[in-house]
């Protein structure tokens, strides 16, 4: 009993500190503190917190470090179609790294081998480093500029005509290269982070050309978007006219709340690794605070991005348990398998039900009940171009990624954006037998994403922490001066206090 008694006391001294610790975070910290119901989704933040950093990001880092994972196959050569963008980024690393030509898993190799002869491409040989090169990379594969890379690698006889790109019925995003233009490149090897590269105009056109109400412009009304100066802060989170957007409905609020999510999720990791003046590697929390921390709504919009992959990803179990691993490597595909399958463990699942079914995704793209007929089948139609409206504004947004003058940026954004995409594929397809050939990339994007997601979630107490630490310091070097006078001072008091009583009882004796 005295055992019990003991423990009882020290949890709720325990609690009491910790709660003493949070008012104090609350005071000197200018990061928000995510807590309550995550706005259109319907768990706390957290519960999404604890759920991620006890089960999902574990996994997850182990799972992108396997060999299936490590690998995206990526389209570094098309040119911008919207404006005259300069691809020499300035800074050694944009560059993206090279890998050997024979690293890449001996199966994927033969399939792609298979592909460009059903398709009477050149087949990729030694002399072509760029098979499994770098673009930009800091060896030989580097001594051309992206844009003479694409030049000489760009297709023949393509024109970009607009906006309207015909495309598979399942396909979210636009890839306009062939397939011997494709590369892949190592993810760990070229870690997103900060590389220096300021891509305002990019985000600008991501925000401002995907809106519902005006229709999409033409290439030359984008490339007026590359001259117009920066509005904000670095990387704005919302185009310049952004306050005047307000979504009419749930669609288009999950639409702009994912990409805002996505972006808050890539300034996390540019502060988390950042690169300093003095060549240094760390977190750059005033950055962070900047840009995401003290922003809560998107803290709030990066919650609904990691809800919205998990819903998909859980939702696929099966699918994804049933995909081929293979890399050639028994051992590690077996591990890749059992990674995923820990990942999906119904067990484990259960316990984080409510961040499982934190979004529902069956309230996107519903008809109302209690409709007539003829209004039922006007509001199916209507819902039916949302959606393919969803889906062109993906591939519009893949396109505007063509145009980031940094190599390893690009292939982030590329990667990223195809995960976004491929979630929606997940959850909305309307054919399901198309769903149950996801590509290998596909997998690998949705999958990537999910672990950067994951790391931004468990970054943003880390920031926190880092903030508060930091105030603390601030806070000790203002107070312990002023403590150290105010103790001097007191002294000085007594001191002239005690000489003061001395010399009257002094005189009193003396009278």
């Amino acid at each position: 009993l005295a055992l019990v008694a003991a423990a009882a006391s020290f949890a709720v001294v325990e609690a009491r500190a910790a709660g003493i610790e949070e008012t104090l975070k609350c005071a000197l910290c200018s990061t928000s503190h995510p807590e309550g119901m995550i706005e259109d989704c319907c768990c706390r933040a957290d519960e999404v917190t604890s759920a991620n950093h006890e089960h999902f990001r574990p996994l997850l880092r182990d799972l992108v470090r396997t060999q299936f994972f490590r690998y995206f196959k990526v389209d570094m050569h098309s040119e911008c179609p919207f404006w005259q963008e300069d691809f020499q980024c300035s800074q050694q690393d944009c560059a993206v790294h090279e890998c050997a030509p024979d690293e890449v898993p001996a199966p994927w190799r033969a399939s792609d081998m298979e592909e460009m002869m059903e398709t009477g491409a050149t087949p990729a040989t030694a002399a072509n480093p760029l098979a499994c090169g770098s673009v930009g990379g800091l060896g030989e594969a580097a001594v051309l500029s992206l844009s003479e890379l694409d030049a000489a690698h760009s297709t023949e006889g393509v024109d970009f005509t607009g906006w309207q790109v015909q495309q598979e019925m399942d396909a979210w995003t636009s890839q306009r290269a062939r397939e011997e233009e494709l590369t892949y490149v190592h993810l760990l090897r070229n870690p997103e982070r900060f590389t220096g590269y300021q891509g305002q105009h990019i985000w600008q056109a991501v925000y401002g050309e995907n809106c519902f109400r005006a229709p999409l412009r033409e290439p030359a009304a984008l490339a007026a978007l590359q001259q117009q100066p920066a509005v904000g802060a670095v990387n704005p989170l919302l185009p310049a006219d952004a306050a005047s957007v307000q979504p009419a409905c749930l669609e288009e609020r999950v639409f702009f709340r994912l990409l805002s999510g996505l972006h808050a999720s890539i300034n996390t990791h540019i502060a988390r690794e950042y690169k300093f003046p003095d060549g240094s590697w760390g977190p750059n929390v005033d950055l962070y605070v900047e840009r995401v921390g003290r922003h809560p709504q998107r803290l709030s919009n990066l919650y609904f991005a990691y809800l919205f992959l998990m819903r998909a990803v859980v939702k696929s179990r099966e699918l994804l348990l049933s995909h081929d691993f293979d890399t050639g490597d028994v051992v590690e595909d077996a591990r890749t398998k059992a990674l995923m399958e820990k990942l999906l463990d119904p067990s484990a699942l259960s316990r984080c039900d409510p961040v499982v079914h934190g979004f529902n995704e069956s309230q996107l793209f519903a008809v109302p009940d209690g409709l007539s007929p003829m209004a039922a089948l006007s509001e199916l139609q209507q819902k039916r171009h949302l959606r393919e409206d969803f889906k062109l504004k993906f591939q519009n947004i893949s396109r505007i990624l063509d145009c980031v003058g940094c190599d390893k940026c690009r292939v982030w954004g590329k990667l990223q954006v195809l995960g976004l995409g491929t979630a929606f594929k997940l959850l909305y397809a309307e054919d399901t037998q198309h769903v149950a050939t996801l590509a290998r990339n596909e997998l690998i994007a949705l999958v990537n994403l999910f672990d950067r997601l994951a790391q931004s979630v468990d970054t943003i107490q880390e920031m926190r922490d880092l903030e508060f630490q930091r105030s603390l310091r601030k806070s000790a070097a203002i107070v312990l001066p002023i403590g150290v006078l105010a103790v001097v001072s007191i002294l000085l008091l007594v001191r002239r206090w005690m000489r003061q009583s001395h010399q009257a009882s002094t005189a009193k004796k003396g009278n």
